[in-house]
């Protein structure tokens, strides 16, 4: 099996928890064009949120190591 993206972030994670790992920069502007809201996340916010959508999917019924397909638009959501 190859590197997955847990493994990833937990070992960022465990070398720089407080790095920011993701930057998400809302483009809406508003009424008077001022730009939209932007959001750090660390590595460690990163992994904790990772592993709580692990954590939910074992609830349902997946084992570890399965293959779970993905089908979102490209954010942070």
């Amino acid at each position: 099996m190859g590197v997955q993206v847990g493994q990833i972030l937990r070992q960022a994670a465990l070398r720089a928890p407080e790095r920011v790992g993701l930057v998400v920069v809302d483009h809406a502007y508003g009424e008077r064009g001022e730009q939209g809201e932007r959001r750090e996340y660390t590595y460690a916010k990163l992994d904790l949120l990772a592993r709580s959508v692990a954590a939910r999917l074992v609830a349902a019924g997946l084992a570890r190591g399965e293959r779970v397909g993905l089908l979102a638009d490209n954010s942070a959501q």
